[in-house]
């Protein structure tokens, strides 16, 4: 007589069925920040090669780019910005070539609303530009359809709001012609480029691409100052603070091309000093 094989009980596949979901609840979050972690890795290695490419533009041109550049200072606030003007360096050329700014090292004389042919170049999307966290369009649809930049220079310790001018104590800012011997508090004491998140209003986001208004400059031309108060630190709500979708902080391109990322609880004083090329005072453990 066969013997009849006993299966699982209900009650034991459902204790199987739980035991399961706890170890698929239990890799999930370490498979999430594992990508996370390699995510913020790439991240880090995009701003190595801005970092890389800011310095062979100083070798090249014996000044670090200027956030942006234009002829007119009384005109509207629009001209190419430092990630057009660094194009060439980060393997870009051919871009570059395409858009055709100014072939000085501050392309000035750009016409002010480019032509359709630019205008589709300035879509381009960049992926030295773009943090692979950010879950934002890389086309922003709000203001011309340009491509997005995670990225943007350091005006200084403060920017006037609404206008295109500020301390320009930083490293990059309007018409800037910055180098080394300028930056007499150290290069590795000075942020020169940060992380900017994507937020759905232009100018609290992604950076659109190409030319430079008031609120936001080409390819990762922006130049965002460091507002003098608490209130505007890393991951703050204000439009004119650095953030980003990394846990804790955001990444930021030093003088000496070195990349760190800085804890959103940095004391304020340290956040204004180290946005400055020559505070004359010390910087605190960051």
């Amino acid at each position: 007589m066969k013997k009849l094989r006993r299966g699982f009980t209900l009650i034991e596949l459902l204790v199987v069925i739980a035991i399961i979901a706890i170890l698929v609840a239990l890799l999930l979050p370490a498979v999430q920040q594992a990508r996370e972690a390699a995510r913020r890795s790439s991240c880090k290695n995009n701003l190595k090669q801005i970092g890389l490419a800011l310095h062979n533009y100083h070798d090249t041109h014996n000044v670090f780019p200027p956030a942006f550049a234009r002829s007119n200072p009384a005109g509207d606030g629009r001209g190419w910005g430092w990630g057009v003007m660094i194009l060439p360096f980060i393997e870009q050329g051919a871009l570059y070539d395409a858009l055709a700014p100014n072939t000085s090292p501050f392309p000035t004389d750009v016409s002010v609303d480019p032509g359709l042919s630019q205008r589709v170049l300035m879509q381009t999307i960049i992926p030295t530009y773009r943090c692979p966290s950010d879950v934002g369009s890389p086309i922003n649809n709000q203001r011309g359809n340009f491509g997005t930049s995670n990225y943007s220079g350091v005006w200084g310790s403060h920017v006037d709001a609404g206008t295109h001018t500020g301390a320009g104590n930083g490293c990059m800012f309007y018409n800037s012609r910055i180098n080394f011997r300028d930056i007499t508090d150290g290069t590795s004491n000075v942020i020169m480029v940060g992380e900017r998140a994507f937020n759905n209003l232009p100018w609290r986001g992604a950076i659109y691409g190409g030319v430079h208004d008031t609120l936001g400059a080409g390819w990762a031309s922006v130049m965002r100052g460091v507002y003098d108060s608490a209130a505007y630190r890393i991951n703050g709500t204000d439009v004119w603070t650095y953030s980003s979708l990394h846990k804790g902080g955001a990444h930021f391109v030093l003088g000496d091309g070195s990349v760190r990322f800085l804890s959103e609880n940095m004391s304020g004083a340290n956040w204004q000093i180290i946005a400055q090329r020559a505070s004359g005072q010390v910087l605190g453990e960051f």
